[in-house]
């Protein structure tokens, strides 16, 4: 059951590191192509 749920807090914790990491790239790549766009 402990193992469980410790398996369920990491799944939880890399899921939210990889939306954070998508959203920071996506915004990442948003600001380059406005950038581009600008200049």
């Amino acid at each position: 059951m402990t193992d469980n749920q410790n398996n369920v807090e990491m799944f939880a914790q890399m899921k939210k590191a990889a939306y954070l990491c998508c959203i920071r790239r996506t915004f990442f790549e948003t600001q380059l192509c406005i950038q581009d766009r600008y200049i």
